[in-house]
């Protein structure tokens, strides 16, 4: 059962790791000399899919089988995910380089059947459970949203190419970002937190009220606030979802809280102890996304107006808590898979070493540092070159194109 999150979180790794080296090349300087290139979205989608969302496959595949304490479905349908996954983000990668939008259609295809595999795998997995709690939940919700921003994302490669007419693309590109960022994501690492960080701290009593209605605000949030894009104009109801998602926040950083308070290990590793600290950033992203949302409705209340901010802001949360905290959790998580394929046979034959014996704290929180100090040294930039003028003009309607 190891070896199939292995391959997705190797990759992911490398991913991750081609995609920070890049960033401070002087090709991506060369790459954005041009704002009408696509390497804007190459870049991004390099650290979301073959990055992030890779990472994100592979913790799903080994944490469910922890939280459900069975194995997947089916490991056969996991390795077929991985090569549709795989060949479908390798071929839009150079697609968007090169700019062929039949390729982008042909890549954006073979991605979304591998969303829907991930999606029956999961289904299937989670229908065997005795019982649903906060957990399940989340990951159930968080799959839906995979889901619609994978159907999202299709819909845009066949429109590129040409092989469908949509009327425009500008809604669907910021609810695809809304579905991913928030949906997928936030309702992921949100909802296995509540079983990793009380395993990590030993917690036991912890109140589960909360994390209920955090699952639930959580949900709601990326329900509302990614369909709210395709009303037309300016209205309250695109208040709803960053409003929610700061309620849904505050909720789950005070039920980290409850899981700190209920802890009978005081030191979890460098690694948790980050992913603690990010949850005072989670909401204080979900506010300024809130306050932004409200002032360019009252101030500019022409629609296509709010795009660019808005996508600022949603590349903020996806850099800031959703990339940090994958990264603080892979420093225990990847570990701990590493010695199971390494020591799990030996276990009860002799003198075995524990995971913590074979870590260097000291190291790990170093990196840990230094990718957090990279990180937030390169949003300035990042936030200038991923925002919506650096989308081709075909990529968007015409009253978004010259939008100031």
């Amino acid at each position: 059962m190891y070896t199939l999150p292995f391959l997705f979180l190797v990759s992911g790794l490398l991913s991750a790791a081609i995609y920070a080296v890049s960033t401070w090349t002087p090709l991506m300087a060369l790459v954005f000399r041009d704002l009408q290139s696509p390497g804007a979205l190459y870049f991004v989608h390099l650290f979301m899919l073959d990055g992030a969302l890779m990472i994100a496959f592979g913790a799903t595949y080994q944490l469910l089988s922890v939280v459900l304490g069975r194995e997947i479905w089916s490991r056969k349908l996991g390795f077929v995910h991985y090569a549709f996954f795989a060949l479908g983000t390798i071929l839009l990668l150079v697609a968007f380089l090169n700019f062929r939008p039949p390729d982008i259609a042909l890549a954006a295809t073979l991605v979304w059947i591998s969303v829907l595999l991930f999606a029956v795998n999961v289904g299937m997995t989670m229908g065997l459970a005795k019982k649903w709690d906060a957990v399940i939940f989340s990951v159930a919700g968080a799959t839906f949203f995979l889901v619609m921003a994978a159907t999202l994302g299709w819909l845009m490669g066949l429109s590129l190419a040409g092989w469908i007419k949509l009327p425009h693309l500008t809604p669907i590109l910021l609810a695809h970002m809304w579905f991913a960022g928030v949906g997928w994501f936030g309702l992921l690492i949100s909802g296995f937190s509540y079983k990793l960080l009380s395993m990590f701290f030993l917690a036991h009593g912890v109140p589960l009220g909360i994390r209920r209605w955090t699952s639930a605000l959580w949900f709601l949030s990326g329900f509302f606030g990614g369909f709210s894009f395709f009303i037309a104009g300016p209205g309250r109801l695109w208040l709803v979802g960053p409003l929610l998602l700061g309620l849904a926040s505050l909720g789950y950083a005070l039920h980290v809280r409850q899981i700190q308070s209920a802890r009978n290990k005081n030191n979890p590793g460098p690694g948790i102890q980050l992913a603690v600290r990010l949850n005072v950033l989670l909401p204080a992203l979900s506010l300024l996304i809130l306050v932004l949302s409200g002032w360019l409705l009252r101030e500019k209340p022409g629609h296509e107006t709010a795009v660019r901010w808005v996508a600022l802001m949603i590349g903020a949360y996806l850099l800031g808590w959703v990339g940090l905290t994958i990264l603080a959790y892979l420093s225990k998580i990847f570990p701990f898979l590493w010695w199971t394929a390494r020591y799990g046979q030996r276990v009860g034959q002799g003198r075995v070493p524990t995971v913590n014996q074979l870590l260097n704290e000291t190291w790990t929180r170093r990196l840990l540092r230094l990718v957090f100090a990279l990180t937030f040294s390169t949003v300035p930039q990042l936030m200038d070159k991923y925002s919506i003028e650096g989308i081709p003009p075909r990529l968007l309607p015409a009253s978004s194109a010259g939008c100031s």
